[in-house]
């Protein structure tokens, strides 16, 4: 919470987390296809109406699911120094995606599909995403040291890279 933040703004973050929980919890339960709003605003101990001024769709829960497991890659991948060996790095961010995805393993295909829906998937993660934005700055320090050729931009390095750990994931 911000500095600063009223008691109604602490409230209403703490409605969203309790909400976001919930409907989590339902996802996994139910599955996300069969999951009812009006179980996931029972379970919060909040309205419909609370849900969907929250989270306009169920979708935007999962939109809100992928930020934190971003945040979480970029905390693992942030440790490590910035002069660390490419392969290093590419092996951190292997274990990393793959222990969260396997933490939610039955939410990966609906994520998938949201962010297709949404269409996510043509956005390069190096302009959505933290971890893009990370990788890609990674890149270039590895392509500085020689470790990665410049025939493409990083960007696209990271694209394709991150589209194929995700192609993987879902496969």
């Amino acid at each position: 919470m911000k500095a600063g933040s009223t008691v109604r703004d602490r409230q209403r973050e703490d409605t969203r987390q309790r909400i976001y929980e919930a409907a989590i919890a339902v996802f996994r339960r139910d599955g996300f296809a069969t999951a009812r709003i009006e179980d996931i605003a029972r379970s919060a101990g909040v309205s419909h109406g609370s849900f969907y001024f929250h989270f306009p769709t169920k979708d935007d829960v999962l939109f809100q699911h992928h930020r934190e497991l971003d945040q979480r890659v970029v905390a693992v991948l942030s440790a490590l120094p910035e002069d660390a060996p490419l392969r290093g790095l590419l092996d951190t961010l292997c274990a990393a995606f793959s222990l969260e995805w396997e933490r939610d393993s039955s939410l990966v295909p609906d994520l998938a599909a949201a962010m297709i829906r949404k269409g996510m998937v043509r956005t390069p993660p190096a302009e959505m995403s933290p971890v893009g934005r990370l990788l890609t700055e990674r890149f270039r320090l590895a392509a500085d040291r020689g470790e990665l050729g410049r025939a493409l931009p990083m960007e696209w390095l990271c694209s394709i890279l991150l589209g194929q750990l995700f192609t993987t994931t879902i496969a």
